[in-house]
């Protein structure tokens, strides 16, 4: 962690260096606050130079991540402070959609005089803590003075956190007055319409439609007609206020978002001449009408803000964002139908006739129509909208009536246009950026499968993820023609992939078919569903996905599982597995195998077990047939195995529609398990006299330890705990018994004798270990061998050997013939010889100490 933080942090360094020698337009800094590393780097206004009173555009670049490394959360806000306010109007702008590189709406942008806040909205991903975009504002910001005057343009930084640039703002010269300008005067000319709403609609391909929708805000005549009287009839000026245009596209149509464009009108206009005018007798020669001869039609899209449609929103929803922001349009896709509706926000309050054609400030009579003094104070009333529309619903040729609407607070319009779709001789296209799948049994190629969901994904470093369109989820469900369709896709590399399907239709994302029906269309990758678009203009693509009709069905089969005696015995658990397999040569086309091929004996306490594979599926009929064997790539010691391989047969028939699956039998097999045993004998040996009756002995035999994975040490019959005891009468053998082992190991024992402390017997003290050594032969079976030692000796028995002595008879001791009475001669003698020793040591004594002094 900290090698990449000192790393990020060598970055940061490197960047801001770069930032030092970089152009206005790319001057970035880092700045940490609230808790976030903050990047902001290529702030840029378009144009630049700008006009004072006209619009301009804000783009900026950003960078965050969170300094503790926790996750950021929805509702995250991150605060950018900045003097934008100073220097340009129309603040605040609210809403900005922020997108992820995968095109899905993560965070939203606000900017107001001070600050920018950058808010986490709840698409964003749980686990990430960080995120980076760009903030573009579109042409909504309103130069404001700054301090310029004609011929003294002023030049302003711009600031966002550390990050800056350099503006610079005009005041233009002011326009001469060049008279009433406009057309020639023409007593024959009629003027524009005065709806609200105009709708324009023409085939433009063998599915494609393009669609022209014209909105007034307050009508373009009543512009004129508070200049100067033309039709009593077409009443005074009124604004419309919350302009509202829908447009939805039958046949659950859908749109080119690449096609979309707005254009600004400002209406040509001719003085009446003297003759006056042959339709409008209240026009007053020298008066000025309306004309669309010459009128100049002028590119505004980036005025416009494009509104996103998210997970969550409703069509209700999203008309009610489009209806919030002024200058805006959107593009509802219906979750159900997957068909566009065109929702657009004609109110306009900010962009200028004047803005995009500063001149017309200084034509006389007119200035008061299109300038600020004007009805609209100079706003721009008139917008064309056009876009192209494809219906991959059609298969033949079909009249279509595309109606729009516009709704204000004030009134509502409608219109409406027709055209004729036409795929019937096969040769259709399929528009740039779309994607057109039709979802089909794959048994007959011909059933028709509705109600299935299918999504977009894009590679995004060399990464599959789901994409967003217009900040929405790339889904969409089969319609009743089971077709589904995507577009608006742009550059870059992507996949289909089918979610679900309908009922016991499988699917396995893995048959991608070309739809001959149009003759212009890419192919998807055949078993991959993938593809590429290079460029916009790039035809689109169409798909056949066949689903197949389903049914499941088990193999099932059982065990035995006995001794070599035929007793039934317990399986062990997680011991046994069979294995399921396909035969070589036969057909499984329409199979699909369980995901794993094994599975295990399922344990009975009576020696008998099952098992149960997982499911095989089935999409096609047929007779398919299948092998279960034992699987015995790690046998269990001792057991002889069945190694017969069982065919099984499964008969898939289809009738009424569905698919019905038999299976012809259930395989069983049959395990012995051969254990193996060994019995200890013991050899009682008697040396010495012989006794008169035969004593009892005893030996005892102690389980010591194993090496074999075994919960209990094994013992013969008869065993308390891990002793036995046994005995003989006297010279002999006895055995303990048999010792029956299961499980391959070692097995090691101790052998004494017991002490009973019989009378006249020397106790053997020796004590012999044995070990057992249990192993498998060549047909899996247990078989045992063991060994006995003697201390460190190897020997061949268990031999103890016990001395019996005879006791001896008692005997009477010689007693000393006794002194007689009144002899007193010896005692005397041994008196006075007492007597002269201890004189002698007297003396010596004596002498020993005169020597001393």
């Amino acid at each position: 962690m900290k090698i990449i933080k000192r790393f990020f942090a060598l970055l940061v360094a490197l960047t801001f260096m770069l930032g030092l020698f970089s152009t206005n337009y790319d001057v970035h800094a880092d700045t940490q606050k609230d808790g976030y590393n903050i990047t902001i780097s290529n702030v840029a206004v378009s144009p630049n130079p700008v006009n004072v009173g006209a619009l301009a555009s804000l783009k900026f670049d950003f960078s965050v991540y969170t300094l503790a490394q926790n996750a950021m959360k929805v509702g995250d806000t991150v605060t950018l402070s900045t003097n934008i306010g100073s220097m340009f109007g129309n603040l605040p702008i609210t809403d900005l959609p922020l997108l992820a590189p995968n095109g899905e709406q993560i965070a939203t942008a606000t900017i107001t005089e001070t600050e920018i806040k950058l808010t986490v909205i709840s698409e964003f991903p749980t686990d990430k803590n960080f995120f980076s975009g760009s903030v573009y504002t579109g042409g909504r910001l309103k130069a404001l003075q700054n301090g310029a005057a004609v011929g003294a343009p002023a030049t302003k930084q711009l600031t966002i956190e550390d990050s800056n640039t350099n503006v610079t703002f005009n005041v233009p010269n002011p326009a001469p007055s060049t008279g009433t300008g406009g057309g020639t005067p023409d007593p024959s000319a009629r003027t524009i319409n005065n709806r609200m709403l105009e709708k324009q609609g023409w085939t433009s391909g063998y599915d494609t439609a393009h669609i022209k929708l014209i909105s007034n805000q307050i009508s373009s005549l009543r512009l004129f007609n508070t200049y100067n009287t033309i039709d009593s009839s077409f009443g005074t000026y009124t604004e419309q206020t919350n302009l509202m245009v829908v447009d939805k596209i039958p046949h659950d149509g859908v749109i080119d978002e690449s096609t979309v464009s707005f254009t600004a009108v400002r209406y040509n206009w001719m003085e009446v001449p003297a003759a006056g005018n042959a339709h409008y007798a209240q026009a007053t020669p020298g008066t000025v009408m309306p004309i669309e001869s010459g009128s100049n039609w002028i590119p505004v899209k980036q005025y416009f803000t494009q509104i996103y449609q998210s997970g969550s929103d409703t069509y209700d929803s999203f008309y009610a964002k489009v209806k919030a922001q002024k200058l805006s349009y959107g593009i509802f896709r219906d979750p159900a139908t997957g068909g566009d509706t065109f929702i657009a926000n004609m109110s306009n309050d900010s962009l200028k006739y004047t803005d995009l054609e500063p001149n017309l400030a200084g034509i006389a009579k007119i200035k008061d129509i299109y300038g600020v003094n004007g009805p609209s104070n100079g706003n721009i009333v008139t917008f064309f909208a056009e876009f192209d529309t494809h219906y991959p619903s059609i298969t033949g040729q079909e009249s279509v009536t595309n109606t729009g609407e516009v709704k204000s607070d004030q009134g509502s319009d409608t219109a409406s246009v027709s055209y004729t779709i036409d795929k019937a001789n096969g040769t259709a296209s399929v528009a740039a950026g779309t994607v057109i799948v039709k979802l089909v049994d794959g048994n007959d190629d011909t059933t028709l499968i509705p109600n299935a969901e299918f999504k977009i994904q894009r590679k995004i470093n060399n990464t599959w993820v789901d994409y967003f369109i217009r900040g929405r989820k790339a889904s969409a469900t089969t319609n009743a023609s089971g077709i589904a369709t995507f577009s608006g896709l742009s550059i870059g590399d992507y996949r289909l992939v089918q979610v679900s399907s309908q009922g016991d239709y499988t699917f396995n994302n893995k048959e991608f078919k070309p739809n001959t029906a149009y003759g212009t269309a890419g192919t998807l990758g055949a078993t991959t569903g993938e593809f590429s678009i290079t460029s916009a203009t790039q035809p689109g693509f169409a798909t056949i996905v066949p689903n197949y009709l389903s049914v499941s069905k088990k193999i099932t089969g059982s065990k035995e599982y006995v001794d070599q005696d035929e007793n039934e015995i317990s399986i062990p658990e997680n011991t046994f597995k069979t294995v399921l397999a396909q035969l070589p040569g036969e057909n499984y086309d329409g199979v699909t195998m369980p995901t794993s091929l094994t599975t295990d004996i399922q344990v009975s306490p009576s020696g008998k077990g099952f098992f149960e594979f997982e499911e095989i599926k089935f999409t096609k009929p047929g007779t398919f047939k299948f092998s279960v064997k034992e699987d015995v790539t790690n046998p269990l010691e001792g057991v002889t195995y069945d190694t017969s391989e069982k065919t099984v047969t499964i008969t898939v028939t289809k009738a009424n529609g569905e698919l019905k699956a038999e299976v012809d039998s259930e395989p069983s097999f049959k395990n012995v398990f051969n254990y193996t045993y060994a019995n200890f004998k013991v050899k009682k040996s008697l040396t010495g006299d012989t006794p008169t009756n035969a004593g009892e002995f005893k030996f005892e035999l102690t389980a010591v330890s194993t090496t074999a994975n075994v919960a209990e040490m094994p013992m013969p019959a008869g065993s308390n705990a891990d002793k036995k005891e046994v005995s003989v009468n006297g010279a002999g053998e006895v055995e303990f018994g048999k010792i029956e082992y299961k499980a391959v190991g070692k097995y090691v024992y101790k052998v004494v004798e017991v002490n009973t402390n019989l009378a006249n017997y020397t106790y053997d003290q020796a004590e012999y270990t044995v070990t057992v050594d249990v192993t498998t032969d060549a047909d899996n079976k247990l078989v045992s061998t063991y060994e006995i030692k003697k201390g460190t000796e190897v020997v061949t028995d268990l031999e103890f050997t016990n001395k019996y002595e005879t006791p001896v008879a008692p005997v009477a001791p010689v007693t000393p013939a006794s002194p007689k009475t009144g002899d007193s001669t010896t005692n005397m003698m041994f008196m006075f010889g007492m007597l002269a020793v201890s004189v002698a040591l007297m003396l010596v004594a004596a002498g020993y100490k005169k020597q001393l002094r």
